[in-house]
C-alpha cells in the first residue's frame, strides 16, 4: 500500500474517515502537522489545510494553533546548534525561520527587540518591530519577518561592522554592512538595531553577536 501511494499519490488531499474521539485521530492529526511544516516547500500555505482537519476532528482552533506552535518549536530545536545559546524559542520566529533558513544551517543565536534604523530623510519599507528577528547561524546572520508570510530582509556575514552603546539599564548594537534583499540598491542601506533587556548584562546579552563578529569590539567581549 505504501509503495502503491509514494508512486501514485492522490492528487486531491482525502480527508480520513475517523471517530474525533479516537485515539488515531489525535495521532493522525499530529503527523499531519508535523509532515505539513517540516517536508519542503514550505511557502506553500498548509496551516489552512490543517484548520479544516482539525476543524472535522472537532479540536477547537485554540488547540490547533497550539499543537502547531509545538510543532514549529520542536522542529526548530531539531536545527540548534550544540553550542547555542537559546533559552526560549518563539514560535512565530520559528515559523519564519524554517521557511527562509537552509536545512543544513545551525543556529547559534537569536536577538528579538530588533528595529530597521533608515539614514535620516530616507524610508523604503515599514518593517514592525515585534516581527523582526536577527538569527546567527555556524556561517551567516539572518534578519527575518515573521507574520503571515514570513521573509528573508537580510544576509550578514563575519565582516558586518557592530557599534555598541552600553546603558545603565539597557544598550544596543548597530549592525552595519551586509547584503540587504529588502531595501532598494539606490539609496542608503539601513542599519540593524538589536536592543538588550532590562536586567540582562551587556557582555552576556550581545556576546554571541560580538563574538561573531569581526569588527573592533569582538575583543572587548570577554
Amino acid at each position: 500500500m505504501f509503495d502503491e501511494l509514494a508512486e501514485n499519490p492522490p492528487f486531491f488531499f482525502e480527508q480520513p474517515d475517523l471517530d474525533p474521539a479516537a485515539q488515531i485521530a489525535e495521532d493522525y492529526l499530529e503527523d499531519l502537522v508535523r509532515l505539513s511544516i517540516s517536508i519542503p516547500p514550505r511557502d506553500v500555505p498548509v496551516e489552512p489545510l490543517i484548520e479544516d482537519v482539525a476543524a472535522y476532528l472537532r479540536v477547537s482552533p485554540k488547540q490547533t494553533r497550539a499543537l502547531i506552535d509545538r510543532q514549529y518549536v520542536e522542529l526548530f530545536r531539531e536545527h540548534m546548534a550544540a553550542n547555542a545559546t537559546i533559552n526560549k524559542v518563539a514560535p512565530e520566529m520559528a515559523r519564519a525561520y524554517l521557511h527562509v533558513s537552509d536545512p543544513d544551517e545551525g543556529v547559534q543565536f537569536v536577538y528579538g527587540n530588533v528595529r530597521v534604523q533608515w539614514p535620516a530623510g530616507e524610508s523604503a519599507g515599514d518593517f514592525a518591530d515585534n516581527d523582526l528577528w536577527l538569527i546567527g547561524t555556524g556561517e551567516r546572520l539572518l534578519l527575518v519577518q515573521s507574520g503571515e508570510l514570513p521573509s528573508l530582509l537580510w544576509i550578514g556575514d563575519p565582516a558586518i561592522e557592530v557599534a555598541h552603546n552600553q546603558g545603565h539599564l539597557t544598550g544596543s548594537c548597530v549592525i552595519t554592512g551586509g547584503t540587504w534583499l529588502a531595501a532598494p540598491p539606490d539609496q542608503t542601506p539601513p542599519a540593524i538595531v538589536v536592543r538588550s533587556l532590562i536586567q540582562h548584562r551587556f557582555q552576556d546579552y550581545f556576546g554571541p553577536l560580538l563574538r561573531y563578529s569581526q569588527s573592533d569590539q569582538h575583543d572587548e567581549v570577554p
